[in-house]
């Protein structure tokens, strides 16, 4: 990009904490090498989190708790003055290096509404594309949970990444409890809110609301191209933490309705004819890439269910629709270690019977 013949464009960082003091002064430390303002809007914090963001900023708020992310979001963004605006969260880290990316940014923009960021956490370990910067145009954020801002154009994409840090204390239990303020219209419109929505159950024990999400993803009637990428992620964060058989359970009906996507789109007519109005291409080619890894992770996960002939039908299926993956020579040997394991323990099992039988 050209740079701009205006001044530097100036950025406003906008926060929403509560008890972040253990994670807080590492986020405020990147964000202060980037941000002309940083707004601080605590919720109710009883540790030293205003104390910590004192040291970087005047502009701290404190506002209650509303029980709804969106409308929090939108009282941090209402004290903003800069030209963009940006949130970051306290578990959100970012190295010098990108913060001066964010730095050269501001000298480039000119008519840019939105700009994405590559986002990173332990649980995904897979890039996902943030709107974290936004024009400050009177945008407002929607959702009670999982919260979102309406992308505008023109966007732009950047090589600036944004970092998760893995945290003690996990949400699952409170994200759950705002469920029942997130509207049908929003949910029959975000297929990946509804993957959010399952994890969250699923990790906080609510089966109630996780056959609630499923059924809606199998039966809402959502663009299969706006599915590969949140199902995937959705099945890998389950497998992260050891949930197999539920992680199993999605990644097996995505890729039921990915094998008949693939088939009909790259097999029968071929990715030319275009992929549901979008660039054939570039959405054939990221279709095949989350299917390759929604396969893989389901043969991990059904091996981590005990069920080694379950991934050994799971393993062709990939080695059918990637012939050439390293993962499928890959999986075969995990599948022969966990069929020797399995006879290993059989063996064992009818030694210890003989002993018993020939004691009586």
């Amino acid at each position: 990009m050209e740079k701009g013949t205006d001044k530097p464009k100036t950025i406003s960082v906008c926060m929403i904490v509560k008890n972040e003091e253990k994670v807080l002064d590492r986020a405020l430390k990147g964000v202060s090498r980037f941000a002309d303002e940083i707004v601080v809007v605590d919720t109710g914090s009883s540790d030293r989190t205003m104390e910590i963001a004192a040291k970087y900023t005047d502009r701290i708020y404190e506002h209650p708790w509303e029980g709804h992310f969106g409308r929090m979001r939108n009282i941090s963004y209402s004290y903003a003055v800069c030209d963009y605006v940006m949130y970051f969260d306290a578990d959100y880290e970012i190295d010098a290096e990108n913060a001066d990316r964010i730095n050269r940014l501001k000298e480039t923009l000119t008519v840019e509404k939105s700009v994405c960021v590559t986002y990173y956490s332990p649980e995904q370990k897979l890039p996902v594309m943030l709107h974290c910067i936004s024009l400050r145009d009177g945008r407002r954020w929607e959702g009670a949970v999982h919260e979102r801002l309406p992308l505008k154009d023109p966007v732009l994409y950047t090589d600036i990444v944004i970092r998760h840090v893995k945290k003690e204390e996990l949400h699952y239990e409170r994200n759950v409890q705002l469920f029942p303020k997130l509207t049908p219209e929003e949910l029959r419109a975000h297929y990946w809110l509804a993957a959010q929505c399952y994890s969250d159950s699923v990790m906080a024990d609510a089966s109630g609301w996780a056959d609630f999400f499923f059924e809606l993803a199998q039966r809402g009637e959502y663009d299969f191209t706006d599915k590969p990428s949140p199902a995937v992620t959705a099945g890998h964060v389950l497998m992260y933490y050891g949930r197999y058989r539920e992680a199993l359970k999605w990644l097996e009906a995505y890729l039921a309705e990915s094998g008949r996507w693939l088939e009909i789109h790259v097999r029968s007519r071929g990715a030319a004819e275009g992929a549901c109005g979008r660039d054939a291409d570039a959405f054939v080619g990221a279709a095949l890439s989350c299917d390759e890894k929604a396969c893989n992770y389901a043969v991990r996960c059904a091996l981590g269910c005990g069920e080694w002939v379950r991934a050994e039908t799971l393993n062709q299926r990939l080695k059918a629709y990637h012939q050439n993956s390293p993962l499928f020579l890959l999986n075969r040997l995990r599948i022969e270690r966990a069929r020797k394991k399995e006879a290993g323990r059989q063996e064992e099992a009818d030694g210890n019977q003989r002993v018993h039988d020939c004691q009586e």
